[in-house]
Protein backbone atom coordinates (compact mmCIF):
# COMPACT_ATOMS: atom_id res chain seq x y z
CA UNK A 1 0.00 0.00 0.00
CA UNK A 2 1.30 3.63 -0.76
CA UNK A 3 -0.26 6.20 1.27
CA UNK A 4 0.57 10.05 0.55
CA UNK A 5 -0.39 12.68 2.54
CA UNK A 6 0.07 15.81 0.39
CA UNK A 7 -1.12 18.24 2.71
CA UNK A 8 -1.73 18.43 6.07
CA UNK A 9 -5.52 17.69 6.57
CA UNK A 10 -7.65 19.90 8.68
CA UNK A 11 -8.23 17.59 11.50
CA UNK A 12 -11.61 16.96 12.62
CA UNK A 13 -13.78 18.87 15.74
CA UNK A 14 -16.48 18.18 18.01
CA UNK A 15 -17.74 15.25 18.67
CA UNK A 16 -17.01 12.01 16.55
CA UNK A 17 -18.71 9.27 17.48
CA UNK A 18 -22.66 9.13 16.27
CA UNK A 19 -23.50 7.36 19.04
CA UNK A 20 -22.02 6.74 22.32
CA UNK A 21 -19.20 4.09 22.05
CA UNK A 22 -15.49 3.47 23.02
CA UNK A 23 -12.47 3.76 20.49
CA UNK A 24 -9.66 0.14 21.20
CA UNK A 25 -6.29 1.33 20.55
CA UNK A 26 -5.90 1.32 17.01
CA UNK A 27 -9.44 0.64 15.93
CA UNK A 28 -12.22 2.59 14.46
CA UNK A 29 -14.90 4.28 16.47
CA UNK A 30 -17.43 1.88 16.75
CA UNK A 31 -21.11 2.06 18.32
CA UNK A 32 -22.39 0.20 21.31
CA UNK A 33 -23.83 -3.12 20.18
CA UNK A 34 -23.14 -2.79 16.40
CA UNK A 35 -23.70 -5.60 15.68
CA UNK A 36 -27.66 -5.39 16.50
CA UNK A 37 -29.48 -3.34 14.39
CA UNK A 38 -30.65 0.03 16.06
CA UNK A 39 -34.25 0.87 16.32
CA UNK A 40 -35.06 3.48 13.38
CA UNK A 41 -36.67 6.51 13.91
CA UNK A 42 -37.58 9.06 11.87
CA UNK A 43 -36.48 12.77 12.63
CA UNK A 44 -39.91 15.19 12.06
CA UNK A 45 -37.43 18.19 10.85
CA UNK A 46 -38.75 19.80 7.67
CA UNK A 47 -40.83 16.92 6.09
CA UNK A 48 -42.16 18.17 3.09
CA UNK A 49 -45.29 16.21 3.12
CA UNK A 50 -47.02 12.78 4.85
CA UNK A 51 -49.11 10.43 2.31
CA UNK A 52 -50.98 7.84 2.24
CA UNK A 53 -48.76 4.50 1.71
CA UNK A 54 -51.66 2.00 0.28
CA UNK A 55 -52.34 -0.85 3.46
CA UNK A 56 -50.91 1.77 5.83
CA UNK A 57 -53.70 4.11 6.46
CA UNK A 58 -51.70 7.22 7.01
CA UNK A 59 -53.12 10.21 6.13
CA UNK A 60 -51.63 12.70 3.88
CA UNK A 61 -51.39 16.62 4.82
CA UNK A 62 -48.85 19.30 3.41
CA UNK A 63 -46.05 20.61 5.31
CA UNK A 64 -44.24 23.89 4.36
CA UNK A 65 -41.11 23.21 5.69
CA UNK A 66 -37.83 23.27 4.18
CA UNK A 67 -37.97 19.31 2.78
CA UNK A 68 -35.76 16.59 3.43
CA UNK A 69 -34.69 13.43 2.02
CA UNK A 70 -36.81 10.04 1.16
CA UNK A 71 -36.73 8.39 5.21
CA UNK A 72 -36.25 4.56 5.92
CA UNK A 73 -36.79 3.24 9.07
CA UNK A 74 -34.29 0.34 10.45
CA UNK A 75 -36.63 -2.35 9.71
CA UNK A 76 -36.50 -4.63 6.83
CA UNK A 77 -39.65 -3.34 5.49
CA UNK A 78 -39.78 0.34 6.30
CA UNK A 79 -41.31 2.94 4.41
CA UNK A 80 -40.55 5.78 2.85
CA UNK A 81 -41.77 9.16 4.68
CA UNK A 82 -40.55 12.17 2.79
CA UNK A 83 -38.97 13.47 -0.32
CA UNK A 84 -36.79 16.29 -0.41
CA UNK A 85 -34.65 18.66 -1.92
CA UNK A 86 -31.06 19.67 -1.88
CA UNK A 87 -30.99 23.37 -0.59
CA UNK A 88 -29.45 23.19 2.56
CA UNK A 89 -31.40 25.08 5.89
CA UNK A 90 -30.57 28.36 6.85
CA UNK A 91 -28.60 27.60 10.34
CA UNK A 92 -28.21 23.60 10.07
CA UNK A 93 -24.65 23.14 8.12
CA UNK A 94 -23.89 19.76 8.88
CA UNK A 95 -20.71 19.10 10.52
CA UNK A 96 -18.60 18.14 7.33
CA UNK A 97 -15.76 17.54 9.89
CA UNK A 98 -17.03 14.09 10.82
CA UNK A 99 -17.31 13.37 6.79
CA UNK A 100 -14.58 11.60 4.50
CA UNK A 101 -14.98 11.29 0.97
CA UNK A 102 -13.64 8.29 -1.08
CA UNK A 103 -13.07 9.27 -4.56
CA UNK A 104 -12.00 5.57 -6.61
CA UNK A 105 -9.93 6.86 -10.04
CA UNK A 106 -8.60 4.95 -13.02
CA UNK A 107 -7.32 6.62 -15.49
CA UNK A 108 -9.49 9.51 -14.83
CA UNK A 109 -6.93 12.21 -15.70
CA UNK A 110 -9.62 14.55 -17.49
CA UNK A 111 -11.64 15.14 -14.80
CA UNK A 112 -10.16 14.35 -11.08
CA UNK A 113 -8.64 18.09 -10.92
CA UNK A 114 -11.51 20.20 -11.27
CA UNK A 115 -13.61 17.12 -9.23
CA UNK A 116 -11.10 17.62 -5.96
CA UNK A 117 -11.31 21.45 -6.62
CA UNK A 118 -14.96 21.47 -6.33
CA UNK A 119 -15.55 19.39 -3.54
CA UNK A 120 -12.75 21.02 -1.50
CA UNK A 121 -14.39 24.86 -1.83
CA UNK A 122 -18.05 22.96 -0.94
CA UNK A 123 -16.61 20.85 1.83
CA UNK A 124 -13.35 22.59 3.30
CA UNK A 125 -13.87 20.69 6.69
CA UNK A 126 -13.76 16.99 5.23
CA UNK A 127 -11.33 14.45 4.60
CA UNK A 128 -10.84 13.68 1.03
CA UNK A 129 -9.29 10.18 0.00
CA UNK A 130 -8.58 9.78 -3.57
CA UNK A 131 -7.54 6.10 -4.57
CA UNK A 132 -5.59 5.58 -7.48
CA UNK A 133 -6.65 2.24 -8.81
CA UNK A 134 -3.85 1.73 -11.06
CA UNK A 135 -3.66 4.28 -13.45
CA UNK A 136 -1.55 4.52 -16.67
CA UNK A 137 -2.13 8.48 -17.33
CA UNK A 138 -2.01 11.48 -15.13
CA UNK A 139 -4.44 11.23 -12.69
CA UNK A 140 -2.00 10.51 -9.95
CA UNK A 141 0.33 13.61 -10.72
CA UNK A 142 -2.75 15.38 -10.69
CA UNK A 143 -3.75 14.33 -7.35
CA UNK A 144 -0.17 14.96 -5.99
CA UNK A 145 -0.31 19.08 -7.05
CA UNK A 146 -3.73 19.43 -5.21
CA UNK A 147 -3.86 20.29 -1.63
CA UNK A 148 -5.57 18.95 1.24
CA UNK A 149 -6.13 15.49 -0.49
CA UNK A 150 -4.92 12.21 0.80
CA UNK A 151 -4.12 10.08 -1.69
CA UNK A 152 -3.41 6.05 -1.64
CA UNK A 153 -2.66 3.84 -4.91
CA UNK A 154 -2.97 0.83 -6.07
CA UNK A 155 0.16 -0.90 -7.71
CA UNK A 156 -2.38 -2.74 -10.64
CA UNK A 157 -5.88 -2.15 -11.79
CA UNK A 158 -7.87 -3.90 -9.09
CA UNK A 159 -11.40 -2.58 -9.74
CA UNK A 160 -14.29 0.23 -8.34
CA UNK A 161 -14.71 -1.69 -5.30
CA UNK A 162 -11.49 -3.00 -4.21
CA UNK A 163 -10.61 1.10 -4.74
CA UNK A 164 -14.10 1.76 -2.75
CA UNK A 165 -12.77 -0.55 0.62
CA UNK A 166 -9.25 0.91 0.85
CA UNK A 167 -10.55 3.81 0.99
CA UNK A 168 -13.02 3.30 3.48
CA UNK A 169 -10.03 1.48 5.67
CA UNK A 170 -8.05 4.62 5.04
CA UNK A 171 -11.04 7.16 5.75
CA UNK A 172 -10.61 8.96 9.79
CA UNK A 173 -14.30 10.24 9.77
CA UNK A 174 -17.12 8.07 11.50
CA UNK A 175 -19.00 8.79 8.12
CA UNK A 176 -18.05 8.31 4.92
CA UNK A 177 -19.31 9.44 1.33
CA UNK A 178 -18.56 7.65 -2.32
CA UNK A 179 -18.22 10.13 -4.96
CA UNK A 180 -17.20 9.62 -8.49
CA UNK A 181 -14.14 11.25 -10.39
CA UNK A 182 -15.41 11.81 -13.30
CA UNK A 183 -17.32 15.18 -12.74
CA UNK A 184 -20.33 14.09 -13.28
CA UNK A 185 -21.50 14.97 -9.52
CA UNK A 186 -22.43 18.39 -7.75
CA UNK A 187 -20.56 18.94 -4.62
CA UNK A 188 -24.16 20.39 -3.03
CA UNK A 189 -25.17 16.98 -3.60
CA UNK A 190 -23.24 15.38 -1.79
CA UNK A 191 -23.70 18.17 1.23
CA UNK A 192 -27.44 17.55 0.86
CA UNK A 193 -26.49 13.25 0.89
CA UNK A 194 -24.33 13.54 3.49
CA UNK A 195 -26.84 15.54 6.29
CA UNK A 196 -29.10 13.01 6.98
CA UNK A 197 -25.99 10.32 7.91
CA UNK A 198 -23.79 13.22 9.78
CA UNK A 199 -27.28 14.15 12.07
CA UNK A 200 -27.71 10.20 12.90
CA UNK A 201 -31.35 9.88 11.45
CA UNK A 202 -30.01 7.66 8.33
CA UNK A 203 -27.17 4.69 8.13
CA UNK A 204 -27.20 5.18 4.82
CA UNK A 205 -28.32 7.55 2.06
CA UNK A 206 -28.45 7.07 -1.86
CA UNK A 207 -28.39 9.97 -4.09
CA UNK A 208 -30.98 9.31 -6.90
CA UNK A 209 -30.49 10.38 -10.44
CA UNK A 210 -32.80 11.98 -12.66
CA UNK A 211 -34.04 10.46 -16.09
CA UNK A 212 -32.09 13.18 -17.77
CA UNK A 213 -29.23 11.06 -16.01
CA UNK A 214 -29.85 8.08 -17.34
CA UNK A 215 -26.78 7.12 -19.12
CA UNK A 216 -26.18 5.93 -22.52
CA UNK A 217 -29.18 3.97 -24.64
CA UNK A 218 -27.27 0.64 -25.04
CA UNK A 219 -27.23 0.34 -21.32
CA UNK A 220 -31.05 1.20 -20.51
CA UNK A 221 -32.18 -2.45 -20.81
CA UNK A 222 -29.60 -3.60 -18.80
CA UNK A 223 -30.09 -1.47 -15.90
CA UNK A 224 -33.70 -2.21 -15.97
CA UNK A 225 -33.13 -5.77 -15.92
CA UNK A 226 -30.97 -5.41 -12.76
CA UNK A 227 -33.39 -3.01 -11.30
CA UNK A 228 -36.49 -5.26 -11.71
CA UNK A 229 -34.47 -8.25 -10.25
CA UNK A 230 -33.49 -6.03 -6.91
CA UNK A 231 -36.31 -5.20 -6.07
CA UNK A 232 -38.36 -8.64 -6.42
CA UNK A 233 -35.30 -9.99 -4.52
CA UNK A 234 -35.32 -7.12 -2.21
CA UNK A 235 -38.99 -7.11 -1.71
CA UNK A 236 -39.43 -3.24 -2.16
CA UNK A 237 -38.60 -0.42 -4.95
CA UNK A 238 -35.08 1.18 -4.95
CA UNK A 239 -35.08 4.61 -6.88
CA UNK A 240 -31.58 4.26 -7.91
CA UNK A 241 -30.07 1.15 -7.65
CA UNK A 242 -26.50 1.74 -8.69
CA UNK A 243 -25.63 5.22 -8.10
CA UNK A 244 -22.14 6.47 -7.59
CA UNK A 245 -22.84 9.45 -4.91
CA UNK A 246 -23.86 7.24 -1.41
CA UNK A 247 -22.71 8.27 1.98
CA UNK A 248 -22.61 5.62 4.84
CA UNK A 249 -22.15 5.77 8.83
CA UNK A 250 -19.11 3.95 8.79
CA UNK A 251 -19.24 1.58 11.32
CA UNK A 252 -22.26 0.06 9.55
CA UNK A 253 -20.14 -0.18 6.39
CA UNK A 254 -17.03 -2.08 7.81
CA UNK A 255 -19.57 -4.89 8.77
CA UNK A 256 -20.33 -5.80 5.22
CA UNK A 257 -16.88 -4.87 3.77
CA UNK A 258 -15.80 -8.23 3.75
CA UNK A 259 -18.97 -8.81 0.93
CA UNK A 260 -18.33 -6.08 -1.24
CA UNK A 261 -17.07 -7.20 -4.86
CA UNK A 262 -14.02 -5.27 -6.35
CA UNK A 263 -15.97 -4.54 -9.36
CA UNK A 264 -18.63 -2.19 -10.67
CA UNK A 265 -21.45 -4.41 -8.81
CA UNK A 266 -20.06 -2.53 -5.21
CA UNK A 267 -22.73 -0.10 -5.95
CA UNK A 268 -25.54 -2.48 -6.16
CA UNK A 269 -24.67 -5.06 -3.75
CA UNK A 270 -24.06 -2.08 -1.20
CA UNK A 271 -27.54 -0.83 -1.26
CA UNK A 272 -29.22 -4.72 -1.09
CA UNK A 273 -26.40 -5.26 1.94
CA UNK A 274 -28.26 -2.28 3.86
CA UNK A 275 -31.73 -2.93 3.18
CA UNK A 276 -31.48 -6.72 3.65
CA UNK A 277 -29.95 -5.76 6.71
CA UNK A 278 -32.41 -3.96 8.04
CA UNK A 279 -30.99 -0.67 8.17
CA UNK A 280 -32.19 2.81 7.55
CA UNK A 281 -31.97 3.49 4.46
CA UNK A 282 -32.36 7.82 3.02
CA UNK A 283 -33.04 8.91 -1.03
CA UNK A 284 -32.09 12.28 -1.87
CA UNK A 285 -32.74 13.66 -5.96
CA UNK A 286 -29.62 14.23 -6.95
CA UNK A 287 -28.57 15.92 -10.60
CA UNK A 288 -25.59 13.84 -12.85
CA UNK A 289 -23.90 15.86 -15.59
CA UNK A 290 -22.20 14.12 -18.20
CA UNK A 291 -18.89 12.43 -17.31
CA UNK A 292 -15.98 13.97 -18.46
CA UNK A 293 -13.54 11.16 -20.19
CA UNK A 294 -14.57 7.32 -21.11
CA UNK A 295 -16.08 4.80 -19.08
CA UNK A 296 -14.62 1.72 -17.91
CA UNK A 297 -17.78 -0.31 -17.66
CA UNK A 298 -18.23 -3.47 -19.17
CA UNK A 299 -21.75 -3.21 -19.91
CA UNK A 300 -22.15 -7.57 -20.34
CA UNK A 301 -19.66 -9.32 -18.38
CA UNK A 302 -20.30 -6.17 -15.02
CA UNK A 303 -23.85 -6.36 -16.14
CA UNK A 304 -23.66 -10.91 -15.71
CA UNK A 305 -21.64 -9.86 -12.19
CA UNK A 306 -23.96 -8.05 -10.60
CA UNK A 307 -27.18 -10.45 -11.04
CA UNK A 308 -25.15 -13.04 -10.08
CA UNK A 309 -24.17 -10.89 -6.92
CA UNK A 310 -27.60 -9.74 -6.59
CA UNK A 311 -28.60 -13.60 -6.10
CA UNK A 312 -25.93 -14.04 -3.82
CA UNK A 313 -26.83 -11.37 -1.81
CA UNK A 314 -30.37 -12.49 -1.56
CA UNK A 315 -29.28 -15.51 -0.71
CA UNK A 316 -27.21 -14.47 2.16
CA UNK A 317 -29.95 -12.14 3.87
CA UNK A 318 -33.27 -14.43 2.90
CA UNK A 319 -32.20 -17.98 2.01
CA UNK A 320 -35.46 -19.79 3.25
CA UNK A 321 -37.72 -17.63 0.75
CA UNK A 322 -35.53 -18.36 -1.80
CA UNK A 323 -35.50 -21.94 -1.25
CA UNK A 324 -38.97 -22.42 -0.38
CA UNK A 325 -39.46 -20.78 -3.57
CA UNK A 326 -37.53 -23.14 -5.73
CA UNK A 327 -39.37 -26.28 -3.85
CA UNK A 328 -42.64 -25.27 -3.69
CA UNK A 329 -41.91 -24.40 -7.31
CA UNK A 330 -41.52 -28.24 -7.91
CA UNK A 331 -43.79 -29.46 -5.52
CA UNK A 332 -47.00 -28.03 -6.25
CA UNK A 333 -46.96 -28.80 -9.85
CA UNK A 334 -45.33 -32.45 -9.01
CA UNK A 335 -48.33 -33.47 -6.78
CA UNK A 336 -50.89 -32.00 -9.02
CA UNK A 337 -49.65 -33.90 -11.58
CA UNK A 338 -48.78 -37.06 -9.96
CA UNK A 339 -52.50 -37.41 -8.00
CA UNK A 340 -54.01 -36.55 -11.46
CA UNK A 341 -53.11 -39.56 -13.35
CA UNK A 342 -52.97 -41.40 -10.80
CA UNK A 343 -56.51 -40.44 -9.25
CA UNK A 344 -58.43 -39.65 -12.89
CA UNK A 345 -56.40 -42.11 -15.07
CA UNK A 346 -55.61 -45.00 -12.11
CA UNK A 347 -52.44 -45.53 -13.58
CA UNK A 348 -50.06 -44.89 -10.73
CA UNK A 349 -48.33 -42.21 -9.55
CA UNK A 350 -45.80 -41.44 -12.45
CA UNK A 351 -42.37 -41.58 -12.51
CA UNK A 352 -41.93 -37.82 -13.31
CA UNK A 353 -44.20 -36.70 -10.65
CA UNK A 354 -42.56 -38.67 -8.12
CA UNK A 355 -39.17 -37.24 -8.65
CA UNK A 356 -40.79 -33.34 -8.86
CA UNK A 357 -42.12 -34.03 -5.78
CA UNK A 358 -39.09 -35.59 -3.86
CA UNK A 359 -36.60 -32.78 -5.47
CA UNK A 360 -39.27 -29.74 -4.19
CA UNK A 361 -38.70 -31.70 -0.51
CA UNK A 362 -35.40 -31.54 -0.70
CA UNK A 363 -35.07 -28.09 -1.50
CA UNK A 364 -37.45 -27.10 0.97
CA UNK A 365 -35.44 -28.61 3.41
CA UNK A 366 -32.39 -27.48 2.17
CA UNK A 367 -33.99 -23.91 2.44
CA UNK A 368 -34.12 -24.31 6.38
CA UNK A 369 -30.77 -25.99 6.76
CA UNK A 370 -29.18 -22.81 4.88
CA UNK A 371 -31.93 -20.10 6.90
CA UNK A 372 -29.60 -21.71 10.23
CA UNK A 373 -26.21 -20.91 8.52
CA UNK A 374 -27.47 -17.61 6.71
CA UNK A 375 -28.03 -16.58 10.79
CA UNK A 376 -24.82 -18.00 11.80
CA UNK A 377 -22.82 -16.15 9.30
CA UNK A 378 -24.95 -12.68 10.74
CA UNK A 379 -23.84 -13.44 14.14
CA UNK A 380 -20.28 -13.43 12.51
CA UNK A 381 -20.65 -10.24 10.89
CA UNK A 382 -17.83 -8.30 12.73
CA UNK A 383 -17.80 -4.38 13.11
CA UNK A 384 -14.31 -4.05 11.49
CA UNK A 385 -12.61 -6.06 8.53
CA UNK A 386 -8.76 -7.72 7.62
CA UNK A 387 -6.71 -4.27 6.22
CA UNK A 388 -5.04 -5.98 3.62
CA UNK A 389 -2.42 -3.86 1.79
CA UNK A 390 -3.84 -2.40 -1.80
Amino acid sequence: MIVRPVASMPRPVGDLPLVRGHQEPGSSWQAAGAGSTRAGRVSPLSLTAEFSIPGRGRPWSPVSETPRPLMREASPLGEAVSRGSNEPRPGARPDLSRLSIIIPAYNEEEGIGDTVARLRAACPAAEIVVVDDGSTDGTRAIVLRTPDVRLVSHRRNRGYGAAIKTGIRQATRPCVAWYDADGQHDPHDLVAVATPVLADESDVVIGVRGRESTGPLPRLPGKWLLAWVARIVSGEPIPDLNSGLRCFRRDVLRRYLHLLPDGFSASTTSTLMMLKGGHRVGYVPIVARPRLGHSSVKMVSDGLRTLHLIVRIVVLFEAFRVFSVLGLAMLVPGLAYGLAVAVVRGQGFPTLAGTAVIAGLLTFFMGIVADQVVELRKERLEPADPDPRP
